[in-house]
């Protein structure tokens, strides 16, 4: 995963198990690149549906 952070670009690696990462359907339909938000990100590795989440709209500043 390359993820942007305030400093710069971040890479992480995780080796995971089969079954482990849960894909919304919508993503699983197309064969692009996929750009998520961080917090969806952990959600799927937590093996939480994006399907039924709900989230709170935050701030975001304009610059870091």
């Amino acid at each position: 995963v390359l993820h942007m952070e305030c400093g710069g670009l971040v890479i992480y690696h995780l080796k995971l198990e089969r079954g482990s990462l849960v894909l919304p359907s919508s993503l699983l339909e197309t064969q692009k690149p996929l750009e998520t938000r961080w917090s969806d990100l952990i959600m799927m590795v937590e093996g939480i549906s994006l399907e039924h989440a709900k989230t709170a709209t935050r701030w975001k500043p304009d610059k870091c």
